[in-house]
């Protein structure tokens, strides 16, 4: 039992983090401060409520990130294709010249 207080402490502060990096417009129920307020005054209660019905859910429609646009990559490819090319031809003529 000795440990309980610290569990329990580590369970505050891991809500109160949780809270606070949370996106704002995604928090279920309540808002931030009264999340963090609720947290701080009843830790082992707020911190299950907040992870049961505060935490905002995963969105699962759509991964993060790899939505691109693939007329916009194949532009980024093309412009890739053409930088290298013309640092090849600098090269090239680079080496010409110092032969000189």
């Amino acid at each position: 039992m000795p440990y309980l207080g610290l569990l329990v402490t580590a369970l505050m502060v891991i809500a109160i983090v949780d809270i606070a990096r949370a996106d704002e417009a995604r928090i279920r129920g309540l808002p931030r401060a009264q999340w963090t307020l609720l947290v701080a005054l009843i830790p082992v209660a707020g911190a299950l409520a907040w992870c049961i019905a505060g935490r905002p859910s995963p969105d699962r429609s759509a991964p993060d990130e790899l939505i691109t646009d693939p007329g916009a990559e194949e532009e980024f490819r093309r412009r890739c294709r053409e930088r290298a090319e013309m640092q090849r031809r600098a090269a090239r003529s680079g080496r010409d010249n110092s032969t000189d």
